[in-house]
């Protein structure tokens, strides 16, 4: 028999051999008062099959009140485990705290601490009232380990591919360790302090050599390189920020342009990547051909060179078409590929 005015506890933990214990803890206040049966769900929780949380995830949370109607009114509160009160607002979610749901922005959180939420439920002009409250636990970004990139120097757009390689990351709220390694490309524009994101690799291994996309068709230029680990809950850690310096090589003597040098890149090398069938492979080197070809404005006046530069184009966005990505990541990636293919100019362009 549970007493009135009283706060009970109640965690369910479910264990499975070889998976490290999951807790769920619930709040209940029993109210010696006639109050409105509300409950609290966590859906991102359950999409996630995880209630921890980290400050790479959105939040959903919705309140639930069977015999509740639509002039219920409704009111959230957030606090996190170090007294900090959380405000919910239209910067910190997508709903405000009086929905009957909300979703708490990806970045708002905090890593490492606990958060409790309660939503009130109030008819009435607030004279009959429930409320519920969910705690969810901090699901910790990966540590320990470190990330280089290999050459630093004398980097070839389009001959030199860039590896990075991860080693000694641990989770520790996971066992075993499964991480998501994602390598991203930032070029920046200096006039304008915009910079654009292209993702050049995602997936589960902690090595990739791929090449970079041109910044500029300038006999130097710079460029982002962006190593970001992820764990299987969404929680992630910037492991690399590094600039990278490229070089535009000198053309071997047969090629009289940036364009006819393109062209034979499209015809060898492109085509060798995708005899090898792997579009992970396949979608940086033709991100590297466009961005290159969409720098340098060629021949204005050349009928042929203006026949080449189309016929690459084409080429290169028929292969991205044809590629076949089963993740949303990807999918995306290939999108930004594409993109690049059909604005004719970099949107950075100088």
């Amino acid at each position: 028999m549970l007493s009135a005015g009283v706060s009970y506890r109640f965690t369910l933990t479910v264990k499975k051999p070889g998976k490290s214990p999951v807790s769920v803890a619930q709040m209940v206040w029993i109210d010696s008062n006639q109050t409105l049966p509300v409950t609290l769900e966590c859906r991102s929780c359950s999409a996630l099959s995880s209630y921890k949380v980290s400050r790479s995830v959105h939040v959903t949370l919705s309140g639930q009140c069977n015999s509740c109607d639509n002039r219920t009114q409704y009111e959230w509160r957030a606090q996190s485990s170090n007294g900090q009160i959380l405000t919910l607002d239209n910067v910190t979610t997508s709903t405000g705290d009086s929905n009957r749901d909300l979703v708490i922005r990806q970045g708002i959180l905090q890593d490492g601490v606990n958060y409790t939420f309660t939503v009130l439920a109030m008819q009435f002009d607030g004279q009959l009232q429930g409320s519920a409250s969910l705690t969810l636990t901090p699901n910790n970004p990966p540590r320990g380990g470190v990330c280089i990139l290999r050459p630093e120097n004398n980097i070839y757009i389009l001959e030199t591919p860039v590896k990075f390689q991860c080693m000694g990351w641990m989770d520790e709220d996971n066992s075993p360790v499964q991480l998501i390694y994602t390598l991203t490309a930032e070029i920046c524009s200096p006039p304008s302090n915009h910079c654009w994101h292209f993702c050049l690799y995602r997936g589960i291994k902690s090595s990739f050599r791929t090449f970079l996309p041109a910044s500029s068709l300038t006999n130097l230029s710079s460029i982002n390189i962006l190593v970001e680990l992820e764990d299987s809950q969404g929680a992630k850690i910037l492991a690399l920020n590094q600039t990278l310096m490229l070089t535009m090589p000198d053309l071997p003597p047969q090629f009289k342009s940036v364009t006819s040098w393109l062209k034979e890149k499209s015809r060898s090398e492109l085509w060798g990547l995708i005899q090898q069938g792997n579009p992970q492979e396949v979608m940086p080197y033709s991100l590297a051909i466009i961005s290159l070809l969409n720098k340098d404005l060629g021949n204005q006046g050349d009928t042929k060179e203006l026949r080449d530069r189309i016929s690459i184009r084409s080429n290169v966005t028929a292969v991205l078409a044809s590629l076949n990505v089963s993740s949303v990541k990807d999918v995306d990636q290939l999108s930004a590929a594409l993109r690049a293919c059909v604005v004719g100019l970099f949107l950075y362009s100088q």
